[in-house]
């Protein structure tokens, strides 16, 4: 059991520090033009949280606030271009994971599969204008905005349907492995998210 921001840090590990060449801060601050300080910003029209700002511990948080972790094996740069499937099997198993630079046997759960849902839609939307990647988000968001929704394109009905298929394999294994902490496990999936995020601001 632990703070959130503990979690952050252990998926992200130097990449929240400028001195061991991190690159979140100057992305937030050159390439955003934030300061990577305040606590929200507005993007699009829309009011969202400073993930810097709660990864670092200086956003206000309950007293106590901490997350029961589920520890296991974590491949860490878990994108298409690291899988390898086997087309001439019939077998739905066969496939390979390649470029094991970043494996860790002993790291919290889900960082990959939230790494792989974000690399699928910066592949399939990276030049896509706000205004669609906000409706995205919103549309894949557990909590509903209250906000009117930007229309989604045609073709990004079926990338949510994509999405939330690849997230009904974590829901089955917290079912099967942790179902009475799923309410930990659930915002611990979130936070993963926030994780992946930050992680490919770092990228060049």
């Amino acid at each position: 059991v632990l703070p959130p921001q503990d979690l952050l840090r252990s998926w992200l590990g130097f990449r929240l520090n400028p001195e061991q060449g991190g690159g979140i801060h100057t992305f937030v601050e050159k390439t955003c033009g934030l300061p990577y300080a305040i606590p929200t910003f507005n993007c699009n029209g829309h009011w969202l949280p400073n993930p810097l700002n709660f990864a670092e511990g200086r956003a206000e948080l309950p007293e106590r606030l901490e997350l029961r972790g589920a520890i296991g094996h974590c491949h860490g740069d878990f994108h298409g271009l690291n899988l390898l499937v086997d087309s001439r099997s019939d077998n739905q198993d066969s496939y390979f994971l390649i470029d094991l630079a970043h494996y860790q046997s002993r790291q919290f759960l889900f960082f990959d599969h939230a790494y792989f849902e974000l690399a699928l839609l910066v592949n399939q939307r990276g030049g896509a204008p706000a205004s669609n990647w906000s409706a995205l988000i919103s549309n894949l968001c557990r909590f509903p905005n209250l906000d009117e929704q930007p229309p989604l394109r045609t073709d990004d009905i079926g990338l949510i349907d994509l999405v939330n298929s690849l997230r009904q394999g974590i829901v089955s294994w917290i079912e099967t492995h942790e179902v009475e902490r799923l309410a930990y496990m659930e915002n611990k999936v979130l936070l993963a998210r926030v994780a992946a995020g930050l992680n490919y601001t770092h990228k060049r």
